[in-house]
């Protein structure tokens, strides 16, 4: 867990963790999302409701999150 600028700093970690786990991606602009994972492409919209999150599966493919509400 961490913000923007430690997984920037510490770029490789990500890039180890993805390989064989899921990384979730949370209250991120979508510029800092790239940056973060490193990836050109735009991941899929979130609500601006702050309920969604990207998730990054370890093959590579992001998706969106929700968390179910209770």
């Amino acid at each position: 867990m961490g913000d923007v600028e430690a997984w920037q700093a510490q770029w490789g970690a990500l890039a180890a963790l993805r390989s064989t786990h899921t990384v979730v991606v949370d209250h991120c602009t979508v510029g800092e999302f790239r940056a973060v994972t490193r990836s050109r492409a735009l991941p899929p919209p979130l609500a601006p409701d702050g309920e969604a999150f990207w998730v990054v599966a370890a093959e590579g493919g992001v998706v969106r999150g929700i968390l179910p509400h209770h």
